[in-house]
């Protein structure tokens, strides 16, 4: 008979402390199919990572920008990712206050 010798590692998970928000969940171009997070009501067109960045700032959030990552489904394109603090929020919510910001800050430029 045979015996195996496994060797036991124990392995934490991580929970990591920020949300990772892709532009595309708050593009207007984009169906909720291909990633749009938020309705249409407060999308906005093609948002920029720097434009959602400020937008977390502003609303008092830890920001980390990566501008050289691609959204999985959207692999081609480098639109960058951003890298937003917990806190005591749901990502959801989070992602709701930004696309609020984003498009009352667009709605007062034009």
């Amino acid at each position: 008979m045979l015996k195996y010798k496994f060797k036991v590692i124990s392995i934490t998970m991580r929970k990591s402390s920020y949300f990772i928000l892709w532009p595309e969940y708050f593009d207007k171009r984009l169906s909720r199919k291909m990633g749009r997070r938020v309705p249409l009501s407060i999308a906005v067109s093609r948002p920029t990572v720097s434009e959602i960045a400020e937008a977390a700032k502003a609303l008092g959030y830890k920001v980390i920008l990566q501008e050289e990552k691609s959204y999985p489904k959207c692999w081609y394109e480098n639109r960058g990712r951003v890298l937003v603090d917990r806190g005591d929020k749901k990502k959801s919510e989070i992602i709701r206050e930004i696309s609020l910001f984003l498009s009352e800050k667009r709605s007062k430029s034009k």
